[in-house]
């Protein structure tokens, strides 16, 4: 019998604050290169702050980092937010990406920290 594969979903939502891209379900070698492609993309419209939402992040590999490494360096210092859940925060402490990418606890305190920025 196959195993179903838990829902991947990304979705964009334009605010007053910034561009926030929601993240829903495993970030792995078959789903990374479609949140990289979603990404990249969003990169393009020249938000003035990127708040990558995985509070519903369920599993985060290798592949992940990787796109979160690719994505903070594509964009000026600052201008991505990161909301984590303990599945994207264990990794990212474990290889101090962390500190350069510093997590925030929920969505409103990542808006929060933007407007506090501007």
């Amino acid at each position: 019998m196959a195993q179903q594969r838990p829902e991947f979903t990304v979705r964009e939502e334009v605010t007053d604050a910034a561009l926030v891209v929601t993240v829903i379900g495993e970030v792995d070698l078959a789903t990374a290169p479609q949140l990289r492609d979603v990404l990249e993309h969003a990169i393009t419209t020249a938000p003035a702050v990127l708040v990558l939402d995985m509070s519903e992040v369920s599993y985060f590999d290798s592949t992940g980092l990787d796109v979160l490494i690719h994505i903070s360096t594509a964009l000026d210092t600052g201008r991505l937010r990161l909301v984590a859940s303990a599945a994207v925060i264990r990794p990212l402490t474990l290889t101090g990406i962390d500190s350069l990418i510093p997590p925030h606890p929920d969505l409103a305190s990542a808006l929060e920290h933007n407007a506090d920025n501007r």
